[in-house]
């Protein structure tokens, strides 16, 4: 392998990718930041006002089951419950949530960005700014 080719493609997928990552994370702050933070409002309020209680059971286990249950499948399910627990950690608003975002943006972007050079490689044409905007497109 041509080491010089390779330190090229590489070079280009971490500055394609960091380049990308940023400007997305941009967009989402100015038009999807404010949608996340509303919703994550209605959620809280929501498990504030039905607090989550843990469901009791009472089983007989000496009795013979009532029903089967396929291998794999949980004995007792409790409909679509969402609980989040209390300790969980979470990013702080503001810096570090913006800080993460990025983080995940970018990485998603340079994963993108491998993809598209694995791409390029594979169709063996030779590729220049104005294609790699067509395939990035």
């Amino acid at each position: 392998m041509n080491w010089t080719v390779f330190r090229r493609m590489a070079s280009a997928v971490v500055v394609a990718g960091a380049l990308s990552g940023v400007l997305l994370s941009g967009v989402q702050q100015f038009q999807v930041e404010k949608i996340i933070l509303q919703a994550e409002q209605y959620e809280k309020a929501a498990e504030e006002a039905a607090p989550a209680a843990a469901p009791t059971h009472d089983h007989d286990h000496d009795a013979a089951p009532a029903h089967e249950h396929a291998a794999g499948t949980p004995a007792h399910s409790h409909g679509d419950a969402h609980e989040h627990d209390p300790n969980a950690w979470e990013p702080a608003d503001g810096a570090e949530r913006t800080g993460y975002t990025v983080l995940a943006n970018v990485s998603m972007a340079v994963g993108f960005a491998l993809m598209l050079v694995a791409a390029f490689a594979i169709s063996g044409r030779r590729v220049g700014w104005r294609s790699g905007l067509l395939w990035g497109l």
